[in-house]
């Protein structure tokens, strides 16, 4: 269970964005945690992230580092895929 104090509602004007990540070289977030949008079934979308484990071709493999407060279909722990312009921001950049 992740510390509660990291959990906060951000508004659609100040949420993060995705797409400025996406010409970094996969490889070099081995490692890393990035954070990445997930859509939910209330209609928001929550921001969460996710520590990288690998990479397939285009797509980065991670594990889900956060407990979702929304029903977004994964919890944490869970696998997830996804590509380099679906990062909103990489951990300590």
């Amino acid at each position: 269970m992740e510390d509660p104090r990291n959990i906060g509602m951000v508004c659609d004007r100040h949420a993060p964005t995705p797409g400025r990540y996406k010409d970094v070289d996969p490889k070099t977030l081995i490692g890393k945690h990035v954070k990445l949008g997930f859509p939910s079934k209330q209609g928001r979308i929550e921001h969460m992230w996710v520590l990288v484990e690998s990479v397939e071709g285009t797509e980065l493999r991670g594990t889900l580092a956060n407990d979702p407060v929304l029903d977004v279909g994964f919890v944490c722990g869970d696998g997830v895929g996804f590509t380099t312009d679906e990062i909103e921001a990489i951990e300590g950049g």
